[in-house]
């Protein structure tokens, strides 16, 4: 990849309140237990003030239903051997694992200006050079890949990782890929960790493009269609090939921005 890209984003004006942060998040939480939604709507108020740990809290809850869609019984921040990562994930006759959830943002610096640029009066629009994410992706992959080593290692469960890139942040898969599958990279360090799950948005059909202009590249993020059933959240999954206790049974997947609630 080249050494930064030239990224563009904007907001338009209006909303479809059926994709709105709040109706989804009420439809994640359907998925939820009657314990694990008390728990969220409390970190929730708590976190009132905070946005980065309110886009933290939503991004996860929404990984919690992309996974309890796939067919596993999610618990939040479960008690286990008296440590709690973010999910236990469990499917009879299919398996089951522990995970902690990552959201990746923009530097702290550039995060400023976006958040300056797409709340202010007029266009509402940010450009500028973004680095190249690999060095601080790296660093945030490692912290979680071995924050529950141990807990894995005690109870036998495969531990996966999930890491959402905020669409300001221009996070791809090739930066993904750099931090995890080299010879050197966290999973031929790290066979404690059996996979990683990016967690990415797209509209309409995958439109946020990457073009050459001969020089550097340029990210255009387009409002595409929402409605279209591709648009949404997208995970595609890395099996770690040195993994001590693989999960096999993970698979890409999306999680649509009108995903139904759970039909009890």
């Amino acid at each position: 990849m080249a050494d930064n890209i030239w990224a563009m984003f904007g907001t338009m004006p209006g909303g479809d309140e059926e994709i709105s942060p709040p109706a989804c998040m009420e439809r994640a939480q359907t998925y939820l237990s009657e314990r694990d939604k008390r728990k969220i709507r409390k970190e929730f108020k708590n976190r009132v003030g905070d946005p980065d740990q309110i886009q933290h809290l939503y991004r996860a809850v929404l990984a919690g239903a992309f996974l309890a869609r796939q067919g596993f019984t999610v618990q939040y921040e479960p008690k286990i051997n008296g440590q709690t990562p973010d999910w236990h994930f469990k499917s009879d006759g299919v398996g089951e694992f522990i995970s902690e959830f990552r959201n990746f943002q923009s530097p702290e610096k550039i995060k400023v200006e976006q958040a300056r640029a797409l709340d202010e009066n007029g266009p509402r629009l940010w450009s500028g050079a973004m680095p190249e994410n690999t060095d601080r992706l790296w660093l945030a992959m490692l912290s979680k890949a071995t924050k529950y080593k141990k807990l894995a290692n005690e109870t036998g469960l495969p531990y996966v990782l999930i890491v959402h890139g905020l669409l300001t942040a221009c996070l791809d898969s090739g930066e993904v890929e750099k931090c995890i599958l080299p010879l050197d990279g966290l999973f031929a360090e790290y066979p404690d960790l059996s996979g990683v799950y990016h967690m990415y948005e797209r509209t309409y059909k995958g439109r946020l493009q990457l073009h050459w202009d001969g020089t550097q590249l340029q990210a255009l993020a387009e409002a595409g269609d929402l409605r279209d059933p591709e648009a949404g959240y997208r995970f595609e999954y890395y099996a770690n090939p040195k993994a001590t206790r693989p999960a096999p049974w993970l698979t890409n997947g999306l999680l649509p921005y009108r995903f139904p609630a759970r039909q009890v």
